[in-house]
């Protein structure tokens, strides 16, 4: 007997569909599988949350703690040092402390240490200010230093005592150069400091060449033209006139 299957008609069937017959491959039947597993993943989500915020990663700029984003794993923020790309970039241009001693006054100092280059200073902030303030005062002339002075006395005090930093950090011997005392010395200038054109500057006046370590008797007589120094050749005995 046979059994002959009808055509559909043009309009008969419905549009894509809609009123057909239902199949078991149709049926959601994974549904329980896949919301199990999904359930499984949170909770361990949530445990290793918790276990981070336990002890949590500290940002090395800002000292706040790094939280684990939504999108993030807490393998990866694990691994984080700061907690935004604006932290990473300023600590990576902001300095980090070095201790180091002054080479002046031996006293310790802390330097900036910036990601790229050393700092190669030697020494403490304050001596370093006086340092450049002394290399910017050495290269006036001697007319320039007793303008800016308050008067003749300050300007001649500053030529002595650069005169008696230049030959103390000289390391020559610092006891008087005609009797060998040391107990007290001053540094004199060979040629005086009155005999250099106004256009001379401070550091070719102290220049090593031109001082001299004497005791206050030695220095006095030398200033009053009883003692004559013709170089730094002849300073073991001196010159008397």
């Amino acid at each position: 007997m046979a059994i002959c299957r009808g055509v559909a008609q043009p309009g008969s069937a419905p549009a894509l569909g809609a009123g057909g017959r239902r199949f078991k491959s149709s049926r959601p039947d994974h549904f329980g599988v896949e919301m199990s597993v999904s359930i499984s993943n949170l909770e361990k989500r949530e445990k290793a949350v918790a276990l981070y915020l336990a002890t949590p990663n500290i940002c090395e700029y800002c000292g706040n703690v790094i939280t684990v984003a939504a999108h993030q794993k807490v393998t990866e923020v694990r691994r984080k040092r700061f907690c935004n790309n604006s932290c990473s970039v300023r600590y990576r241009n902001s300095s980090i402390s070095l201790e180091r001693v002054c080479l002046e006054c031996g006293c310790p100092y802390e330097t900036p240490k910036l990601r790229n280059r050393r700092s190669r200073s030697k020494y403490c902030p304050s001596c370093r200010s006086i340092k450049i303030s002394r290399q910017r005062k050495v290269k006036r002339s001697k007319q320039e230093v007793f303008a800016v002075s308050k008067n003749w006395t300050a300007a001649r005090a500053y030529i002595s005592r650069h005169a008696r930093y230049v030959y103390e950090t000289s390391g020559n011997e610092k006891s008087c150069a005609i009797c060998g005392y040391a107990v007290h010395i001053e540094i004199c200038h060979i040629h005086p400091v009155h005999e250099f054109p106004l256009e001379t500057s401070v550091e070719e006046i102290n220049r090593l060449s031109n001082l001299v370590p004497l005791c206050p008797n030695h220095h006095w007589e030398h200033d009053h033209g009883m003692l004559h120094i013709a170089g730094r050749e002849g300073l073991e005995h001196g010159s008397y006139p």
